[in-house]
């Protein structure tokens, strides 16, 4: 679970910074 939520998170940082 913790695996999945550390990818989860990378992701929503790259969409944030493409977003901005």
């Amino acid at each position: 679970t913790n695996r999945s939520h550390t990818s989860h998170g990378n992701e929503n940082k790259k969409g944030n910074k493409e977003n901005e």
